[in-house]
């Protein structure tokens, strides 16, 4: 699958991804249930915006 977006496995390791892309969430949700919000809207712009590079979406798409 990296091949497909010309990333090597020494640049972005798949289990690197497959941690952060679970673990943001988590601690997002963990974080805001305590009443913290810092950072975590711009953690997703960045997240929303790396995927969409990767992988633009298709017309129609939300």
């Amino acid at each position: 699958m990296l091949r497909q977006y010309r990333l090597s496995g020494h640049e972005v390791p798949a289990s690197a991804v497959v941690f952060l892309l679970s673990a943001i969430p988590r601690m997002i949700h963990l974080e805001e249930s305590l009443g913290a919000y810092t950072g975590h809207a711009e953690a997703v712009d960045l997240i929303e915006r790396y995927l969409d590079r990767a992988e633009p979406k298709k017309a129609g798409d939300q």
